[in-house]
């Protein structure tokens, strides 16, 4: 299998980039591509994993932990990868790899929100963009 096209969205807090990645991955799911969703957390604001929580404490002190509920599946493992590896072990059957963050990883090509610096930047949108635009962008890249 081809390896998934990554496309990193980047801005700053409160630009967008969650709501337009949802966007995009809802239309490009609905047109057949496996999306899969990294999002980097370099805070760890994490909603899963609150710091000083009991989940939190066993997960420091073991290789692999797993929350499970009707709704969510987290998966924590000790990590010595980079995002690649990452990529490589869990999300190699994806279609399409939509990554929010990540900005100083210079060989993934991003879309940026706003004037947020970065090197590869491939679109900037200021707001006159379409989705459209974006998914078209994105095809281009997949048929290559």
């Amino acid at each position: 299998m081809k390896k998934p096209l990554l496309l990193s969205f980047i801005g700053y807090s409160g630009s967008g980039k969650t709501s337009i990645i949802e966007k995009v991955a809802s239309i490009l799911t609905k047109k057949g591509y496996k999306v899969c969703y990294i999002k980097h957390d370099p805070k760890d604001r994490g909603i899963t994993d609150k710091k000083g929580s009991g989940t939190y404490r066993v997960k420091e002190n073991t290789y692999k932990a797993v929350l499970f509920s009707p709704t969510r599946l987290t998966l924590w493992q000790k990590n010595e990868k980079d995002i690649f590896g990452l990529i490589d072990d869990y999300l190699g059957d994806c279609h399409i790899i939509l990554i929010e963050g990540f900005k100083n990883i210079d060989n993934i090509p991003k879309i940026a929100i706003g004037n947020i610096d970065a090197k590869n930047v491939i679109m900037r949108i200021g707001g006159t963009e379409s989705l459209n635009d974006i998914i078209n962008l994105i095809e281009g890249y997949i048929n290559d």
